[in-house]
């Protein structure tokens, strides 16, 4: 890891309006500087940087940090080699130092590394495995690109290479062997074909083995969760794709890693799959740093359509622009086999967006050959467009739908207002988005709190003396569990957000709130202290309510040593 009195003087010395003014045309506004964002399409500015803090945020796409993170963005490196690029910039060396964790995760990552080396001399030597990769097509460029090997049929193999070179329980830490109870290792992989499983700087971190024969064995084996994995935060994959994911402003995801490969190989050089899991957000922030324009092509079997489900979720939650791959075939793999990459190519272009696919999945349980069960269908697909928010969008798919199944777009919107609103003619229904409810002081107080406490860590510590996270609204609990644990403030605190996101990209949207907050600070003044009584009293309130509530319920009863108890308690609110 590189020194942090290094990384602080390279901060020092870049100037972030310089900086960001090599890449976008900024004008002076007030204290900050204004111009069009680089990370999305606008035509009115909203992308501030501030000097004072030395922050950047767009409060259009959300995208926000410190210098650091802006080159990351930009240049699509990670921290380490933003800190480089800075430097150099700058003119200062960069000197690196070692800590315990880093020592031990980097004998993690040469054990898969010599794994890696170890498998994929065994491939070359097995006819078994080379038969198997002339069936499915993959040449030894494409081989070679994704580091392919073979995990022999033997119980010890992998051992015996590494146990000179690594202690076995280290190799064991890296999810390659399985201990006995009797104490003794074997190889967790067996007459498999291995993928290493690369981290998006290109580490290896782990692998997934795929059975080459019509064995019993379950299809596909993942290396389980180690320091250096987390199979919930990485992509298979990314590391080769991010270049073409950011160029084409587009990823395609895909279900397996033998997707993945066949995808490359044909020329789709901007394809991921997940690994072996559920979609997570922490793999959608991950892809938000190349692009937020995904289409799913997941297997069309009842699984992968539940799985496309579930990730259109987890994306249209963070806002991903997200159309859904239709396929004559079972998946991409299969789709360029039997179709050819010209196939997918046009599959691609014109590939739907997922609230008409939602649509057509939920009218494809009903026969709209019958008049209960159209309408059923009907209120259905209403219930999916009601939801989007947006009257635009509402209307045109009503149009869409009205089309499907033969019923009038004037029938289905008079449906929908009486679905929404049963009263509705007694006035007008605007939807909730548009109206969003007034804050009320207390929010009010608990949002300028927050922005308060960013800067002053003696009013952290006086508000975690009364208070704990869920004390507060849902939204800022995030922010005061990683205030709870950290004494950094302003640009700071962002900087060491930038560097945990690095290895948890769950905090990326937690470091594009407290950016967001930082730079609030400079347009008006704080009063973090009485926000915090006003607050302590909202506290003593509820308290007072709650209380009153068992008096009356213990006088009610007869518990008059309960009630004296309570009355008691109530006096020493006053």
């Amino acid at each position: 890891m590189i020194d942090p009195k290094t990384i602080e003087e390279i901060k020092l010395k870049s100037d972030i309006v310089a900086v960001v003014g090599r890449y976008v045309a900024l004008k002076k506004r007030g204290r900050n500087y204004l111009g069009l964002c680089p990370f999305h399409k606008e035509k009115t500015p909203s992308f501030t940087v501030s000097p004072e803090k030395s922050l950047f945020h767009c409060f259009g796409c959300g995208k926000s940090g410190n210098v650091f993170a802006f080159i990351r963005e930009m240049e699509q490196v990670d921290f380490v080699q933003a800190v480089r690029i800075l430097g150099e910039q700058c003119g200062v060396a960069i000197e690196e130092i070692k800590n315990e964790r880093y020592e031990q995760n980097e004998i993690l990552y040469q054990i898969n590394a010599e794994a890696a080396l170890f498998f994929a001399r065994q491939l070359a030597q097995n006819p078994e495995a080379q038969a198997y990769l002339q069936t499915r097509g993959l040449t030894p460029e494409v081989v070679q690109a994704f580091e392919l090997g073979f995990a022999p049929d033997s119980w010890s193999a992998l051992y015996d290479h590494l146990k000179s070179k690594f202690n076995p329980a280290r190799v064991e830490e890296a999810g390659l062997l399985v201990k006995k109870d009797n104490g003794e290792y074997y190889d967790r992989f067996r007459k498999r074909l291995m993928f290493p499983i690369k981290n998006y700087q290109g580490k290896a971190i782990a692998f997934s083995g795929r059975i080459i024969d019509g064995s019993s064995a379950a299809k596909y084996m993942n290396s389980p969760e180690t320091p250096i994995f987390s199979k919930g935060h990485n992509l298979y994959g990314l590391h080769l794709a991010k270049k073409q994911i950011a160029a084409q402003k587009q990823a395609v995801l895909v279900e397996g890693q033998m997707d993945v490969v066949a995808c490359h190989a044909a020329g789709f050089s901007n394809t991921v799959a997940s690994l072996g899991t559920a979609f997570t957000s922490s793999q959608a922030r991950l892809l938000t740093r190349y692009s937020n324009n995904v289409v799913i092509a997941y297997d069309k079997d009842e699984a992968g359509l539940n799985a496309t489900d579930k990730t259109i979720e987890v994306l249209a939650a963070l806002n991903f622009q997200i159309r859904v791959l239709d396929l004559p075939a079972k998946d991409p793999d299969e789709m360029i086999k039997q179709h050819g990459a010209a196939a997918l190519q046009a599959a691609l272009a014109g590939a739907g967006d997922y609230v008409q696919y939602l649509l057509r999945r939920s009218l494809a349980k009903y026969d709209l050959h019958d008049r209960l069960q159209k309408s059923r269908a009907a209120q259905d697909c209403l219930r999916i467009i009601r939801n989007l928010g947006d009257r635009v969008l509402e209307s045109e798919y009503i149009k869409w739908l009205s089309r499907q199944i033969g019923v009038g777009p004037e029938i289905l919107h008079e449906s929908q207002k009486s679905s929404i609103m049963p009263n509705f003619g007694k006035g007008v229904y605007v939807s909730r988005k548009y109206v969003p409810a007034p804050k009320d002081k207390y929010t009010k107080a608990e949002e300028s709190l927050i922005t308060a406490m960013l800067s002053d860590v003696e009013l952290r510590r006086s508000f975690f003396a009364q208070f704990q996270p869920a004390d507060l609204a849902e939204q800022w609990q995030g922010v005061l569990r990683y205030l709870q644990q950290n004494e950094f403030t302003d640009d700071k605190l962002i900087e060491q957000l930038e560097q945990d996101s690095a290895q948890q990209p769950e905090l990326s949207a937690l470091k594009e709130t407290l950016s967001a907050c930082l730079l609030t600070q400079t347009d008006r003044r704080l009063d973090g202290a009485a926000c915090l009584r006003l607050l302590t009293e909202r506290k003593k309130e509820e308290l007072r309510q709650r209380l009153r509530g068992e008096l009356a319920e213990a006088e009610s009863a007869g518990e008059e040593t309960k009630a004296a108890g309570l009355l008691q308690e109530l006096q020493q609110l006053r």
